[in-house]
């Protein structure tokens, strides 16, 4: 029988006119496959008995060969035999070997019990969790969508009284003379300027809130999907 090394460089040896990325794929499917076996406890000479008997390993090299009548396969030294091909599931010719075999990944039975019996626990701390996620978040949105509005209030004031400023300044010059109509003139165009500043720098404020909250809530959104 044959150890790991033994069987890859045979298996090399066999494809040498398979292009360079095929072997590759080719060499790391069995080894993938050796080392699933040894990970169940095989020895490393049965690990390879349990890849197939070299008629199937032929075929599977053939397919990957690059001429279409492929030369004939040279049988290694020592010769390989699978005594346990009868038994044991042989790994199928069609099988690509480029297609990545990943282990199953799963809890043991205590674990999975054990988080049965601890639901009760855990799923009250997650959903209050979520509770708490939720009720911050939502406050925050609450929160910078009432100062914003507020702050667009203020803004749409300030150039109220400043056009009713310039309107009284225009009444106040026909019938109280030039000191009123300058005083009213003077606030009514400096509110107008302040409301102008005012709005140049909320609106990029505004525009980031709402980007903000749009991809908070697409996150949350997708969350919940996977």
């Amino acid at each position: 029988m044959m150890n790991k090394q033994q069987f890859l460089a045979a298996v090399r040896l066999n494809a040498a006119s398979v292009p360079p990325e095929e072997l590759t794929a080719l060499l790391d499917y069995y080894t993938e496959m050796i080392d699933e076996a040894m990970d169940e406890g095989c020895t490393e000479e049965e690990a390879v008995a349990r890849v197939g008997s070299w008629d199937e390993i032929r075929e599977q090299i053939h397919t990957f060969r690059a001429e279409p009548n492929p030369v004939p396969i040279i049988q290694p030294q020592p010769s390989f035999h699978n005594t346990q091909s009868e038994t044991n599931t042989a790994a199928p010719a069609s099988e690509p070997a480029k297609v990545k075999r990943w282990k199953n990944i799963s809890l043991p039975t205590w674990a999975v019990v054990l988080l049965i019996l601890t639901s009760p626990v855990w799923g009250t701390v997650v959903l209050t969790l979520l509770i708490v996620l939720f009720a911050v978040v939502f406050s925050l949105v609450v929160i910078g969508g009432a100062l914003v509005i507020s702050l667009f209030a203020v803004v749409i004031a300030l150039a109220a009284v400043g056009v009713v400023g310039i309107g009284a300044g225009v009444v106040l010059l026909a019938t109280s003379g030039i000191a009123p109509f300058l005083l009213t003139l003077g606030g009514g165009l400096v509110c107008v300027g302040l409301a102008i500043l005012g709005g140049l720098l909320l609106a990029p404020f505004a525009v980031f809130f709402v980007s903000t909250v749009k991809l908070v809530f697409r996150g949350i959104a997708g969350f919940f999907r996977t």
